[in-house]
């Protein structure tokens, strides 16, 4: 069935083609995984009841069950969830990483890592990079430093640590756990970050001092061209400020006004403020809005 049809499904349907038996097994999940994005835990309840009645119901199927678990916890309804997860005969690696995450997402992060050590000693499963930085975001939502700490080791085990999700999840632990020195290690050692990474890096480097490491994630973003949103100009404006360096504010506005990034208030503002703490404030609005836009606008050279 297209998914235009999906749309239009309602209770009557169902109930005309189960009546039919036309309630197949393929559409009822392809119906689930509709439902769990549009949250809609009605009519997904309303499948839930197909399935059994119409004899499709099965706890060795884990496709089947794994979509109602999706679409159990994605609509905040946790135990009934758990009810299904554990009326599994058999679970995957996805069966834990979707009750995980909804566990993470309605936050319950406290019983992840349990659920994690259960995945691994329990039914024998390695976690995946998903599991691994579903385990890391909710040991950061939660405060949970040792248990974050012993995902670590087992992502250095896995090999896993350099997949993009688990290196954006280990940087964002170690930063919300202001363990900078934990920060320091990963990017001595990981290669290959992207610009939400970088820019949650900079700025806890920023908020906790460490402007000497701040101005190295900078020069490593100017190397692999990372610096080329909003929220990252903000923060290297904010490093400029903080080392009262005029020189190498202007030279990052001057490349800002090159790549064509438009001005927002948040962005204004960082301006301002690295030209009020460098020690032009009679020239900050002046020089910031109107003397170097004119220039690039004529092609001239930056200062």
């Amino acid at each position: 069935m297209s998914r235009r049809a999906l749309l239009h499904v309602s209770v009557s349907s169902l109930s005309q083609l189960n009546s039919q038996s036309l309630f197949s097994l393929e559409y009822a999940v392809k119906l689930l995984k509709k439902l769990a994005d549009d949250g809609n835990i009605k009519l997904g309840k309303v499948v839930h009841a197909l399935l059994i009645v119409s004899n499709h119901a099965s706890e060795d199927h884990v496709i089947q069950n794994n979509c109602l678990i999706n679409l159990y916890s994605r609509c905040g309804q946790l135990a009934v969830a758990r009810q299904v997860f554990n009326r599994l005969q058999q679970r995957n690696v996805f069966s834990w990483s979707i009750l995980m995450a909804g566990y993470l997402h309605n936050g319950f992060t406290w019983k992840v890592p349990k659920l994690f050590k259960d995945m691994i000693s329990v039914d024998n499963l390695f976690p995946n990079e998903y599991v691994l930085s579903t385990v890391l975001s909710s040991c950061s939502s939660g405060g949970l430093l040792h248990e974050g700490r012993q995902c670590h080791a087992l992502v250095l085990k896995s090999g896993l640590v350099f997949h993009q999700y688990v290196k954006n999840a280990l940087l964002s632990f170690y930063t919300v756990s202001s363990d900078m020195e934990g920060v320091r290690e990963i990017l001595k050692s990981v290669p290959g970050l992207d610009n939400i990474t970088y820019n949650s890096v900079l700025k806890g480097f920023l908020d906790h001092g460490y402007t000497s490491e701040a101005l190295g994630v900078f020069s490593r973003m100017l190397a692999e061209g990372s610096v080329g949103d909003s929220i990252g100009y903000v923060n290297v404006f904010g490093l400029c400020a903080r080392l009262k360096d005029l020189k190498l504010g202007q030279q990052v506005q001057c490349r800002m006004l090159k790549s064509g990034l438009q001005l927002d208030v948040f962005l204004s503002s960082a301006i301002m403020d690295m030209y009020g703490k460098c020690g032009e404030i009679l020239v900050s609005l002046n020089k910031a809005f109107v003397t170097t836009n004119h220039k690039f606008a004529r092609g001239e050279k930056c200062a």
